[in-house]
């Protein structure tokens, strides 16, 4: 396949393309003035009930509309926070169990002479040591410890890492404007949408090559997630492969610190999707609740 310039597009050629944004929330539109003639006219009494009929359904969808946005900020804080807590379950609990075991079964396989028991102990300390590396990752997957402990560079570092040698998919992380870490809410819900993300490029995308870039400038973060893959028509949902419940997943989590998500996507060409999110300085902070 060949370029718009008539050349064969390599494997990082990512190429500017169409944007097409998500679904940003709206509020409820005001109801608009009558016309002077409708005011005149003998129907005006049956033309303001209608307009105040419109008024008040509005309200009530924008109230409808809030309750919903905080549920949903609820639902998600608590899908979070519930992560958090198997996760920690699965590192202190299950993973030092595991160990136990896979030590003990080391300690009986060195003391073992009978051939049978060591063959079926050397086949049990496998297992075991199988089943460890699925629970940490497991709980890395859920809840990673580096986000919490060092911040969020290095843990899209070090799931980048994870993600490359366990998919066909190279993923590079640049990074340009960072020299503290962002605060705690905005750096989980930038981790989410990597993850997500790259998961579709998992499922979806073939893409040999993935990058992930992010920066700051002045009092905006931004993150970019971009491959070089299949790519597919953001209008088309059905040529989508299920991407769309992921790509509005991510704006649901950027609308809970204020940001949005932008989705570039032609087919053959790969897609790029950029997040953005303000950064509210702590003076500033201060100054507006003063």
């Amino acid at each position: 396949m060949t370029g718009p310039n008539g050349r064969q597009p390599s494997p990082l050629d990512f190429r500017e393309k169409a944007p097409q944004r998500a679904p940003a929330r709206r509020r409820a539109p005001v109801v608009p003035s009558p016309p002077l003639a409708c005011t005149l006219c003998a129907n005006r009494d049956f033309v303001s009930g209608v307009l105040g009929d419109l008024g008040h359904a509005l309200g009530e969808a924008g109230e409808y509309h809030d309750r919903i946005q905080e549920m949903s900020s609820q639902v998600l804080t608590a899908h979070e926070a519930e992560r958090k807590r198997i996760a920690r379950e699965l590192h202190d609990d299950t993973a030092q169990a595991l160990t136990s075991i896979l030590v003990r079964l080391r300690l009986l396989e060195r003391t073992a002479h009978d051939d049978e028991v060591l063959e079926n102990v050397e086949e049990l300390r496998e297992l075991t040591a199988g089943a460890l590396d699925s629970v940490r990752r497991m709980a890395m997957d859920l809840r990673p410890a580096a986000l919490d402990d060092l911040g969020l560079v290095p843990a899209l570092q070090a799931y980048a890492e994870r993600f490359s040698e366990n998919w066909p998919t190279k993923v590079t992380v640049s990074v340009g404007g960072l020299r503290r870490r962002l605060p705690a809410d905005v750096e989980l819900v930038l981790y989410r949408v990597v993850q997500e993300a790259l998961t579709n490029v998992a499922k979806h995308s073939s893409a040999p090559l993935a990058r992930v870039a992010l920066s700051r400038r002045r009092n905006e973060v931004t993150l970019q997630v971009q491959d070089n893959g299949v790519g597919f028509e953001p209008a088309d949902k059905t040529q989508s492969n299920g991407t769309g419940l992921g790509l509005f997943g991510m704006q649901e989590r950027l609308a809970l610190v204020g940001g949005d998500v932008q989705i570039e996507s032609v087919k053959g060409q790969g897609t790029t999707i950029t997040a953005r999110v303000p950064i509210v300085s702590k003076r500033a902070s201060t100054r507006r609740k003063t």
